[in-house]
């Protein structure tokens, strides 16, 4: 019973995207206008300008947090790891500097933007894809603790040095791209789009994270 369910829901979806697809353009051309005339007065290369800026800005808080903890990380790469519990010792202080790190890149970016008042469009938008460019350096910071692609006495995941950086930057690619996805589907749905046409931008988007994954 619940595979009958399945398939037919699927069959349903798969119907909907379809009927979808021939009235996608001119759903696309309708959401543009929308935020055409919206960001008439920002000037959509100003909110693209403002979004590099915010970045640029949680890059230098990284930067800082680097030079601040030069100390630290020395003291971390000296540890020896004799046994178990230096082990366990060396895995917790790692993961509190990546923390810190993705905190740093948190408060220099989406601190900073928010500090300001936007149009909530405009605000909508930013947010967005500055919360993506944290999921992808978390994503980093988490590949760089399990892997270790620098240092191989700290990693966690038993592997060669050219597989720790491979998966490193492969597990980041897909969470880009996921948090990518998941968040333009959010700002067309504000845009006015209708669930229909969501959902068969939707599908582009999972089939490439599953050629992404595939890969």
């Amino acid at each position: 019973h619940a595979l009958a369910q399945w398939l037919a829901d699927t069959a349903q979806n798969v119907r909907q995207v379809l009927s979808a697809l021939p009235g996608l353009p001119a759903e696309l051309g309708r959401a543009w206008l929308i935020l055409y005339l919206e960001l008439q007065e920002q000037g959509l290369l100003r909110v693209v300008l403002l979004l590099a800026v915010f970045v640029a800005l949680g890059f230098g808080v990284e930067y800082l947090y680097w030079r601040a903890t030069a100390g630290y990380r020395e003291r971390l790469i000296a540890m020896t790891l004799a046994s178990p519990v230096d082990r366990l010792g060396a895995v917790a202080r790692r993961l509190a500097f990546g923390l810190g790190w993705v905190a740093a890149f948190a408060v220099g970016s989406i601190g900073a933007f928010l500090l300001f008042d936007w149009p909530p469009l405009t605000k909508e938008i930013v947010i967005s894809y500055l919360l993506m460019f944290l999921f992808v350096r978390l994503a980093l910071v988490v590949g760089s603790f399990l892997f270790s692609p620098g240092a191989e006495r700290f990693r966690i995941v038993p592997m060669s040095t050219a597989a720790a950086r491979y998966w490193r930057y492969a597990i980041a690619a897909m969470v880009g791209w996921f948090a990518f996805g998941r968040l333009t589907l959010g700002v067309l749905e504000t845009l006015g789009m209708s669930p229909q046409a969501v959902q068969a931008i939707r599908s582009v988007f999972s089939l490439v994270l599953l050629a992404i994954a595939l890969t």
